[in-house]
This record gives structure tokens, sequence and C-alpha cells, in this order.
């Protein structure tokens, strides 16, 4: 009984002088990679972090600098995989509020980092064409085809694709409008399409060609993969610098 006691307090001993075990971590972001042109505050310790968060909630962003050591990532720097997430924070004072992760992650040269992030923005953030062309150029994912603004419909996105390599020949050109609209009207008939209408909702992005053929045009082509309002997959083909 004795050796039993004395083997317990051993342990009871060793146990309050061991390291200190991490915090545990939350739960990663659906999204773990910070794209290089989405905004983060790299910062020089989890302290410095946490306290740069009380200067975010106060909109005072200079003197977070200042006081924490923390600074807005140099931009084109590369993407930052988040690898753990040390706490998050609700930030009241932007509009609207906005979650804030402290998290460590590994930067594209493989150097660790210490960092806060707007978990929902990154979340939204595009990560590809046509992630940028869904922000940009349509209402969460929807065309609206309107008479004044019109788009055309192809039996395939490879088809609209086609289109819009043929109206790249006559983009290096300053040929009069009435020759650059038969050129289109020619380009659309060999490829099968015809005037759009209604709604449609994106699914792909095939083909872009910007042009400036002359003052008076511009044009913006794009070839896209989309689906009609009786759910089937069509191209589309759609000019954006005639929309909003």
């Amino acid at each position: 009984m004795t050796s039993s006691r004395a083997a317990l307090g051993l342990v009871a001993f060793a146990l309050a002088f061991a390291p200190a075990a991490h915090a545990q971590t939350e739960a990663l972001p659906r999204q773990v990679e910070i794209a290089e042109d989405f905004g983060t505050y790299l910062c020089p310790s989890e302290s410095a972090g946490r306290q740069m968060v009380g200067y975010l909630q106060r909109s005072d962003i200079a003197g977070g600098y200042q006081a924490t050591g923390c600074r807005a990532r140099p931009d084109r720097s590369g993407t930052i995989r988040i690898t753990e997430v040390l706490q998050r924070f609700r930030v009241e004072a932007f509009h609207p509020p906005q979650t804030y992760m402290l998290y460590r992650g590994t930067a594209v040269d493989g150097r660790q980092v210490i960092g806060l992030v707007g978990e929902e923005g990154n979340d939204r953030h595009p990560r590809d064409a046509l992630g940028y062309f869904l922000r940009d150029a349509t209402r969460e994912g929807m065309i609206e085809v309107e008479t004044r603004n019109p788009a055309y419909v192809c039996p395939d996105g490879i088809a609209a694709a086609k289109v819009v390599v043929a109206l790249a020949d006559r983009a290096r050109g300053t040929a009069p409008a009435a020759r650059r609209a038969a050129l289109l009207q020619q380009a659309l008939a060999a490829n099968g399409c015809s005037p759009a209408t209604g709604r449609y909702r994106v699914t792909a992005l095939h083909q872009r060609q910007q042009a400036e053929p002359s003052l008076e045009a511009e044009e913006d082509w794009v070839a896209l993969s989309a689906t009609d309002r009786d759910g089937r997959t069509v191209g589309l083909l759609y000019n954006t610098a005639m929309h909003d």
C-alpha cells in the first residue's frame, strides 16, 4: 500500500511540472487558402494578433499597427494556407459585422506565419476566372437577358467559344460597324447560335475576348455554359460591355 501511494505521488508531481499542452484549436474554415489578392494582417505573435483585434473593434488600424507590429500583407506576395485556427473573434465595428480568425499558416515560400483574416469574405473570395466572372458580371450567378442588351444561345459552350475565337480576328482591325455586325452574324450562323431570352444560371466559363475595334464600340465577349429556365445546359455568348 505504501509503495502504491508513493507511485501515485510521483505521478502527481510529474504532472504538476509537465509542460502545458497547446491550447485546443478551432475548426478550419471552409476555404483554407487566402488568395494573394485578398487582404490579411500578419502579426509577429499570437498575443500581438489578439491585441490587434481590439484595434479592429475600434476601427483604429493605424493604432493597431503601431502597438502590435501587425501589418497588412504586401500585395502579390502569394497564397497563404491556413493550418490552424487559434481563435475566432466577432468584429462589430464593420458593416456588416465580420468574424475574424487568428490563424497559423504557411506562406508560399514555406515560412510559418501568424495572421488575422475575415472568414466570411475569404470564403466568398473568387479563386478562378469563373469565380471572378460570377462576382463581377452576374447577380448571384444569374444572367438576365434583355432585348436592349442581346446575348446568344448556342448548342453548347464549345460552340459559343468558337464564336468568340472568330470575333477575335475582327478585333485586330477597325472595320466599320456594319462589317463587324455582319461578321458576328456569320460566326453565329456557322455555330448554330441564335438570340437568347430569359434567365440563365452560369456554370462554366470557356473563352473570353476583350476588344475595342473602334472608339464607338467596345466589346467583351464571353463564352459560357449555362442552364436555362427549363434546366437544359446550353452555350451562352455574352457581351459584358453591354450589360450592367
